[in-house]
């Protein structure tokens, strides 16, 4: 798993029931509306630890790429995402009265936008009349503010008081079949850059003290990933991949189409947390 960058917990389930135990784990394929929904949760430290990724539950819809010019498919997917993220809202023992949204990632990248464009998309006066106080934040990122992104969330939170804190972000992938045709919901929170360059600081439970969610789509995947995959594909042993990319720097592969699939997944991802939350009673 060396050379594998992904942020996508449904891209290592070969890897868990290969080398985790049954009990650390589960993995449900299911459908919902016509569309294959991948199901993860890791259940204790052994596959937490084997995996890099946090005790919780990911869910992955496979949405294809039909969507990107076909508005109804669109729409189905909103009441799917809608759906997933407000059961596991729901699941959570408390009870939520003010939501802190936070887009990750750099509004200057398209292919890392999708946060900053969610949030553009969130209209707060729809809520005005709720029972719950909704708050937005675009923190950008490290490498321009100086700021870590977690320190920033962590001061808007305590500011606040949230009690709940729902991250939109752009991911990577494992493979170009991911890219851009699947979204993750998750209660784990996110680690921002960790698909890309190793685990940074984690926006979790454990770093804001309050309930954290994630919703993000893959649109980027390594070039090392790509690369590691195809020689496995002709069995070549761990050693021979070892050799061929000890010294290769690695690049990350979008779409071409990336500008106008992220401008309309932010679309439907902002319409579908608002969706749960004018819904949500506290």
């Amino acid at each position: 798993m060396e050379f594998i960058r992904s942020d996508l917990a449904c891209d290592f389930t070969q890897e868990i029931q290969k080398h985790c135990h049954g009990d650390g784990y589960t993995v449900l394929e299911l459908s919902k509306k016509g569309l294959p929904i991948i199901e993860v949760e890791i259940k204790n430290e052994h596959t937490e630890r084997f995996l890099g990724k946090k005790i919780g539950k990911y869910s992955t819809v496979c949405i294809g790429t039909e969507w990107i010019y076909n508005k109804e498919k669109s729409e189905n997917i909103k009441h799917v995402v809608a759906d997933i993220f407000e059961n596991m809202l729901l699941s959570d023992s408390k009870k939520f009265s003010k939501f802190l949204i936070v887009g990750l990632g750099n509004r200057a990248l398209t292919s890392d936008a999708l946060g900053p464009f969610t949030i553009e998309n969130i209209d707060i006066s729809e809520h005005k009349s709720a029972k719950y106080s909704i708050y937005l934040s675009v923190p950008g990122i490290e490498a321009i503010t100086g700021i870590k992104t977690v320190d920033q969330i962590k001061i808007i939170c305590d500011k606040i008081k949230a009690d709940c804190v729902i991250l939109i972000d752009a991911l990577v992938a494992r493979s170009v079949d991911r890219m851009c045709s699947t979204i993750q919901i998750s209660n784990t929170g996110i680690a921002p850059g960790s698909g890309i360059a190793g685990f940074k600081d984690e926006i979790s439970k454990t770093s804001l003290g309050v309930s954290v969610f994630s919703i993000g789509m893959p649109t980027v995947v390594s070039s090392s990933t790509m690369i590691s995959d195809i020689l496995r594909n002709k069995k070549s042993s761990d050693d021979i991949i070892k050799h061929h990319l000890k010294d290769e720097k690695s690049y990350f592969v979008t779409l071409s189409e990336a500008d106008i699939i992220v401008s309309k997944a932010a679309s439907f991802i902002a319409e579908a947390i608002n969706y749960v939350l004018k819904e949500y009673t506290v």
